[in-house]
């Protein structure tokens, strides 16, 4: 038997230090502002999608709920 540990591959968390914010707006603007983002985030990954495949029945209609009659106005004495 050979011995692995499950903390062989450990890296200690460090602390990145950010970018100054002139920057990453010059990245933002760059990449198409948050226009891209959001579309980016819309379109998702082709592995993320769940697209039914071909051939795949509708879905079943959704069911109406319970008809409930309304309770009868008492009248004024």
């Amino acid at each position: 038997m050979i011995y692995k540990s499950a903390l062989e591959g450990y890296r200690p968390f460090a602390d990145e230090k950010p970018i100054p914010w002139k920057e990453a707006n010059e990245t933002v603007h760059r990449r198409g502002g948050w226009q891209a983002y959001a579309k980016e985030a819309s379109e998702g990954t082709g592995a993320a999608r769940a697209e039914s495949p071909k051939g795949a029945a509708a879905a079943p209609p959704a069911q109406s709920g319970h008809s409930m009659p309304m309770p009868a106005k008492k009248e004024k004495p």
